[in-house]
């Protein structure tokens, strides 16, 4: 399966655009570009719409595959409950993940009444956090 970083390489490239071309027009530097390629950043939700827009593509269909879709995210994300993935969020300011709205290593507690319950696991420490099913543009589940 494709993943992000390979999915934007094989879409700059595509279309003939050398790194620099692809930053300035979506306002970044290169060596974002090369990060997102890479695997070693992902961009923002912001950015990411504006590179769907660029590339004339849905969101849905720049994000890797099992990306689900923010329209009916409640009742899609009660049947990933208990799954551990990256889970995408909207940009908001509000959020303790701010500005980035792409979290890793995200297992899914509970999900009622419009919110969900997370556990978010960096190294050896695990911190909980409420979201709204409001605020998530969707969750990519480990493949095994």
């Amino acid at each position: 399966m494709e993943g992000l970083s390979e999915r934007l390489y094989h879409l700059r490239k595509k279309n003939d655009w050398s790194y620099d071309e692809l930053a300035d027009q979506i306002k970044v530097t290169n060596r974002e570009i090369i990060l997102w390629e890479e695997g070693t950043q992902r961009p923002t939700i912001a950015k990411m719409e504006e590179l769907s827009n660029l590339y004339e593509l849905t969101l849905e269909e720049l994000l890797p595959n099992r990306i689900l879709s923010n329209r009916k995210m409640s009742s899609i994300v009660k049947d990933t409950e208990g799954g551990r993935g990256t889970l995408y969020l909207e940009n908001v300011r509000s959020q303790p993940f701010y500005p980035d709205p792409i979290i890793k290593n995200v297992r899914i507690i509970e999900v009622k009444n419009g919110t969900m319950k997370i556990q978010v696991y960096e190294g050896n420490q695990r911190s909980s956090y409420l979201l709204s099913i409001e605020n998530i543009l969707g969750f990519l589940e480990e493949v095994n």
